[in-house]
């Protein structure tokens, strides 16, 4: 399977979705995933007028968080040609299944401390899985010994639509009390190096989850494109 690195227009606090709206032109870009857990109704239409008058063809994939309505999803998905929408396995993600018109676009993604009982009931319901990478390997390396909700066994037998790739840190930080290895944002190349364990499991678009500024994310892509490479050969 030939994969398409997307880069990620993400919305949290430290990511400066403006200035990565202007540089769509300065860099040519036709094709990000879009990420839009951090931004409100109101700021999400400056994002739409403002993608609207870039070079943007396609979102092939896009985050929603839960204040999301269906007609905002039959916009994105007219305009933009979103084939893949994902949702956690928490708060409004009833509400997101019982969209049927786009059950077949909602991807059910991995959290970093799954609750296996209401992610495989959700999962259940939807199209399958959005793989988070960082979320994966983080846990494992925070609870060696035990297992992430029969993780591997749910990728066999549920189809993986989209994916988030983020940063892993060597050493473990805390973040709102809890430890973590998981980050939005890449100081080194090497923090993708953990990738290497999962290039197998690479649908056809892999989303970069990153804060970091598009010129950052291409050098990340060009490192992830030659992980996968070196896992070919």
């Amino acid at each position: 399977m030939r994969r398409k690195i997307l880069l990620g227009l993400t919305t949290t606090t430290n990511s400066d979705w403006r200035k990565k709206i202007a540089d769509i032109h300065k860099f040519d870009l036709h094709e990000i995933a879009l990420f839009l857990t951090g931004v409100s109704k109101f700021e999400r239409d400056e994002i739409y007028r403002k993608l609207e008058r870039s070079q943007i063809e396609k979102i092939p994939h896009v985050h929603l968080r839960d204040d999301f309505g269906e007609i905002e999803l039959d916009y994105l998905v007219e305009r933009f040609g979103v084939e893949y929408f994902n949702i956690h396995a928490r708060g409004n993600c009833k509400h997101f299944l019982k969209m049927e018109k786009h059950l077949d676009k909602m991807y059910i993604e991995n959290s970093p401390t799954m609750s296996k009982k209401n992610f495989e009931v959700y999962l259940s319901k939807s199209a399958g899985v959005c793989v988070d990478f960082s979320h994966w390997e983080s846990f494992k390396r925070k609870f060696p010994h035990k297992k992430y909700g029969d993780f591997m066994q749910v990728l066999k037998t549920h189809k993986i639509g989209c994916c988030h790739v983020s940063g892993v840190k060597i050493e473990p930080f805390i973040v709102d009390y809890t430890k973590s290895f998981s980050v939005h944002f890449l100081d080194d190349l090497f923090e993708l190096d953990y990738m290497k364990k999962y290039v197998e499991y690479l649908p056809k678009y892999v989303s970069l989850e990153l804060e970091n500024s598009f010129e950052q994310q291409l050098q990340a892509k060009k490192y992830l494109e030659k992980i996968i490479r070196e896992h070919k050969e």
